[in-house]
């Protein structure tokens, strides 16, 4: 199975270390993300791995959040297993947060509290579900054009209790992004 069978690439998106972002449109116009691994096809087998695990993480933390109803992307479509393993989810039309605070753009107060009490509950969620973002900053937050929050790029995630350390990170990776969220909304 490929995601090239139900999806068409119409643009690159973006590459990570890992990961390799493309967007695409089904049959329906709808747009997605597809990501996929960067470098899949490598003979390097520690950087092959790698890879894959961005996507797979991806996988199993979205599937999980989408069924526990939190606002994250969406997951289409997916194949874990194999040499190619692939995510299609959700295109969220809006921007991302770093972009606003990037570019100096003031938010009303109430605006800046509501996007932070978004954000707590989806940090929030993903902890008692086990799950742990890792990667949690401006970037990660994409501002849907009716202003909703959604926390992306799920592919850094730890799942389990066993990295339940890992909530202190993401909590205090949070409270920075928060503060500077707030104070734009002064």
């Amino acid at each position: 199975m490929s995601w090239t069978q139900s999806w068409r690439a119409v643009g690159h998106l973006a590459e990570r270390p890992y990961i390799k972002l493309v967007e695409a449109i089904d049959g329906s116009g709808r747009k997605a993300v597809v990501r996929t691994p960067k470098r899949a096809d490598s003979n390097d087998f520690s950087t092959r791995n790698n890879d894959k695990r961005g996507v797979r993480s991806e996988i199993a933390a979205l599937t999980l959040l989408n069924a526990a109803g939190v606002s994250v992307p969406q997951l289409h479509e997916y194949q874990a297993e194999g040499n190619w393993p692939f995510a299609v989810v959700e295109f969220i039309e809006g921007e991302a947060l770093a972009a606003r605070l990037l570019f100096g753009v003031s938010l009303k107060a109430d605006e800046a509290n509501r996007i932070a009490a978004e954000l707590r509950s989806v940090v929030e969620a993903a902890h008692s579900l086990n799950i742990y973002h890792r990667d949690l900053h401006p970037s990660n937050v994409m501002l849907r054009t009716d202003g909703r929050a959604v926390v992306v790029d799920w592919a850094m995630a730890e799942i389990g209790e066993e990295h339940r350390d890992l909530a202190a990170s993401d909590e205090e990776s949070l409270q920075k992004m928060l503060a500077r969220l707030v104070s734009k909304g002064s």
